[in-house]
């Protein structure tokens, strides 16, 4: 599909619609944007995984004073921070990151909020009858659709890290999820791009990791998003994302920089 970029003038900081040629409704308005990216950094919590450890590890390796150019090493593992999956982390043969078209890194995005409920079960999940809730509300999911989960679990990243992954003495996680259910019916009944939360996964972590929920959304080659910040501050329909993520060859995840505008 060729896009027209058309400025329709300037209205506080501007806005410009991208229409699709031959159509009206294809647009993206600049006007209001918002960082839905935790910043990354040797605090930020990390996926508790017995015998391996993912902190993120950053080092100068060059000055301004001797090198006269400043850099530094970073150690990680790209399932750090805020970042998106590929099916190739739990599929075998799936996609790697490297394999993504742009047109599915640009999604209308449907935010299911479940804070509410979340503030009194910290186990709970996102459920078929949630998604059918907000189209109530908000018609039909459109096509293409990128779909979050907000539990206002992304404040807890920051303030209180412990409660954010919710460990256990078994080995298990303890936060919002999508259910197995919801995302099943997400890839065989409505036309998404890939799902997200704000929590530290959209499956719990588990000792003997089942990942229902990975293995069925990777599983039908879509996309998921975890540690998502911010999703309060967008509407619940009618934004856009821009997943801004790596294109690494054979990667099975890529930290990103998602923004959202409407």
């Amino acid at each position: 599909m060729q896009l027209k970029a058309i400025m329709l003038g300037t209205v506080g900081l501007g806005a410009v619609v991208l229409l699709a040629a031959g159509s009206s409704k294809d647009h993206v308005s600049l006007r209001h944007m918002v960082d839905l990216t935790h910043t990354l950094s040797g605090k930020f919590p990390y996926v508790p995984v017995p015998g391996l450890t993912f902190p993120f590890e950053q080092k100068p390796i060059a000055s301004l004073e001797k090198n006269k150019v400043y850099a530094e090493e970073w150690h990680m593992i790209a399932h750090n921070g805020t970042h998106m999956d590929a099916p190739n982390h739990y599929i075998d043969g799936g996609r790697a990151m490297d394999g993504y078209d742009v047109r599915e890194l640009i999604a209308p995005v449907a935010v299911i909020d479940i804070h509410d409920r979340a503030a009194k079960d910290r186990d709970t999940q996102l459920r078929v009858e949630d998604i059918r809730n907000w189209e109530n509300r908000y018609g039909r999911l459109p096509r293409h659709a990128a779909v979050f989960m907000y539990s206002g679990w992304d404040q807890k990243a920051t303030q209180d890290p412990t409660y954010f992954v919710g460990l256990d003495d078994l080995g298990h996680t303890h936060f919002p999820t999508f259910s197995p259910d919801a995302v099943a019916f997400l890839v065989k009944e409505r036309d998404i791009v890939g799902i997200g939360v704000d929590t530290l996964s959209f499956d719990q972590v588990e000792a003997t990791q089942k990942a229902a929920a990975h293995k069925i959304l990777l599983g039908a080659d879509k996309w998921g998003i975890e540690c998502i910040n911010n999703l309060k501050q967008i509407p619940a329909s009618g934004a856009t994302i821009f997943v801004g993520a790596l294109k690494v060859k054979d990667a099975s995840a890529s930290p990103i920089r998602l923004i959202a505008v409407w």
